[in-house]
Formats: C-alpha cells, structure tokens, sequence
C-alpha cells in the first residue's frame, strides 16, 4: 500500500508538471506578457466606463477591438512556439521528478521498514502509465471496500486530477471531505479541482471552499495561494496582494517560491496603481465632408489614429469602425495602443487623423479619404475631424 501511493504520488507530480509543457509548446514569444499588456488595457477602459467617460456602446466596441487584437498577437506568438523543447522538457521532468523522489527517501527514508531495496526499485522502475491506473484503481478498489479513510480518498482524487479524470477527483473529494470536513488540505484540492472543471475560474463553489480552508487554517500555504488568484480574478488587486505577500513570509527557506510570489506580488500591484490611476485620452468626433457622402460604401472601414507630430510615422493608438457608423466620437488612449511599449503620454505633440480605406488596409492608399489634426497634447477634448481630402 505504501508503495502503491508512494508512486501514484511521485508519478502524478511529474505529470502534473510536464502535462502543460507537452500539451502546449513553450512560445519563442512572450505570451504571458501580451496577457499582461492587454488586461492592463482593459482595466482603463472598465475604469472610463464606470466614470461615466465612456458610454457602454463605445465601451462595447472598443472592448471587442481589443479581445481582437489580443487574440491576433498572442496567436503570432504561439505560432512561433518550440514544440521539440517543450517535449524533451516535458518528457526529461517525467522521467527525473519521481526518480529523483525515490531516490531521496531511499537516501533519507527507511526503505527497509517496508521491503527490500531491490524490490522497492524494481517495482518503481517498471512503472508505466497502465501500471498507474492499475494502481489507482486498485485503490479506488480498497476505498470501495473501505470507505472510511479520508486521507486515502485525498490519494485517489490526486491521481484521478493526474489522469485528467476531473468528475472523479471531485467525487472522491466530496467524499474524503464528508468523513474530514474541515480538513484545509481536501478543501483546498477541491477547490482546484473545480476551478478545473470551470476553466480556471474560482468563483462559486471553489471559493467557498478556499474561504472554508483558510477558516480553518489561516496560514495554509495552498489556501493562500488560491485566495490569492480568487481575488486577482475578481480585479481585488490590494486582495491579492494582501494573500500573496502573507504566503511570503512563510517561504523563508525557499527563495525560488519567493522569487516566483513576488512576482505574482508585483504584477497585482502594478495594476492595482493602474486601477486607481485615471487615464489620460484625447476625445473629439469624425464626420464625413457632405460633399463626399455619395463616394463611399456604408462597409468602407474608417482608421481613427494618434500619432507622434515628429515621429514614429506609424499609429501609436488606432481604432476600427465602419463608415455606416459616422459621425463618430472617439477617445483614443492607451487602451487603443498599437505598440504595448509606446505611450501616448511619451509623445510631446500629437496628430490625430481619420482615414476611410476600401481595402480594409490600416497603410494608406491612394484614392482614400483622411483627415488630420493640428498639433495637439494629451487630454486634448472637443477635436472635430472632417474628412474631406483625399489621398494621392
């Protein structure tokens, strides 16, 4: 028995750890960094809304042209992803974290409490994925028979979570948590297998459990983790912050969780600063010259950019409408950058323009119809921009 869940223990650590990298190839690219960018965006923009600067029809639109973009760079990024590294990564941590486990308690342990070394190795060395089910199921078997051990229903969920088999890990669970209901470690498994089974999410059932752990035990490491993540999810930056920062001072001994955690830390207290910190934008309004109404398709797409009076020649911040939709009332700001690491507030005169292209292109071309500003500064309001030249 020892054995059985000694492996099933190991094993599922290597594969909870190598599963990710195997399923999805490590990006050339920095992926988390353009989520980082983009919720950052969308933060300002929730912020415009509740402050009354931006209407829910303008707040709808310009969220939709942000998921877009989002979803277009952090394609680009995956698609330049390493397949062949994430795999041998993968693979090397499948084969070392439960050898290298073994290898410590044959070390440390007292293996001959419970076999002979040579036997012990043995059976650990012929593991493969069928003797793991094999395992697990002659432990759901022993459960069935014996229903009452709670930590051994805790086993069964973890490697039921191992193989993916997430209904089941939440039904051992429940049932290890109605014989120890109030014990942090199954409430808190629980709570991640659920946030599993909804994609991620905590909210609902997940969170009542992590509330439940921490409850019971206020400094559990794995509560603290998750009450962390809850409240990151539900923008309570100051929230996430508070958990994390707690779950800090108990990780003395390890500096690599401590490097990691602070960086959790870090980016909650970024946005938290972000949230509290309104954002600057120039507003005005597009309209067509009347003269020129009857040369343009309702479905031509309008271009309303901002860019440097002295350069980069490219947008800084862009935004896409239709010409059925003008006149148009824009606020560009940061929400709508082009570039994540240029600012408008960086620009020490603006351009803002309007160009109506038939080719859908954001570049110009000729027989398109634009507008542009004067030299203008952020927080610029009022601008009113007539389209009425067109591009030779």
């Amino acid at each position: 028995m020892f054995w059985t869940v000694a492996v099933i223990l190991a094993l599922g650590m290597g594969v909870w750890i190598a599963r990710p990298l195997w399923r999805h190839p490590l990006p050339i690219e920095p992926v988390g960094s353009i989520a980082s960018v983009y919720r950052d965006q969308l933060e300002e923009l929730s912020t415009d809304l509740a402050q009354g600067t931006l209407t829910q029809a303008r707040y709808a639109a310009a969220r939709e042209e942000l998921e877009r973009r989002a979803l277009q760079e952090t394609a680009q990024s995956a698609h330049h992803a390493n397949p062949t590294a994430s795999r041998a990564l993968a693979a090397t941590l499948f084969v070392v974290l439960p050898l290298a486990a073994l290898a410590l308690y044959w070390m440390l342990g007292h293996p001959q409490a419970i076999g002979t070394p040579k036997q012990a190795a043995a059976d650990s060395s012929a593991m493969t994925p069928e003797h793991f089910s094999e395992m697990t199921e002659k432990l759901a078997e022993r459960l069935r028979q014996d229903p009452s051990d709670a930590r051994a229903w805790l086993m069964l969920a973890k490697a039921y979570k191992v193989q993916d088999r997430i209904k089941d890990a939440a039904a051992a669970l429940e049932k290890g948590i109605a014989l120890k209901p109030d014990d942090p470690d199954m409430l808190t498994e629980y709570a991640e297998v659920l946030a599993m089974a909804q994609g991620g999410s905590f909210a609902g059932k997940p969170e009542q459990a992590i509330q439940r752990a921490l409850s019971v035990a206020p400094n559990h490491a794995k509560g603290l983790t998750m009450a962390g993540a809850l409240a990151f999810e539900k923008k309570n930056y100051s929230g996430a912050v508070a958990h994390w920062q707690k779950l800090f001072k108990q990780l003395k001994h390890d500096p690599e969780l401590q490097k990691a955690l602070l960086a959790g830390i870090a980016e909650a207290s970024r946005l938290r600063t972000v949230a509290n910190t309104p954002a600057q934008a120039i507003t005005g309004r597009v309209q067509l010259d009347a003269g020129l109404a009857g040369s343009i398709d309702p479905a031509d797409t309008v271009f309303i950019f901002a860019r440097g009076e002295e350069g980069p020649g490219m947008p800084v911040a862009a935004m896409r409408r239709q010409a059925r939709e003008l006149p148009i009332s824009f606020r560009l700001d940061d929400t709508y950058a082009v570039n994540p690491s240029v600012r408008l507030g960086s620009l020490p005169s603006i351009v803002v323009g309007a160009r109506i292209s038939k080719s859908g292109d954001a570049s110009p071309h000729q027989g398109d119809l634009q507008a542009l500003s004067a030299p203008l500064k952020l927080g610029a309001s009022g601008v009113v921009l007539t389209i009425n030249e067109v591009v030779k």
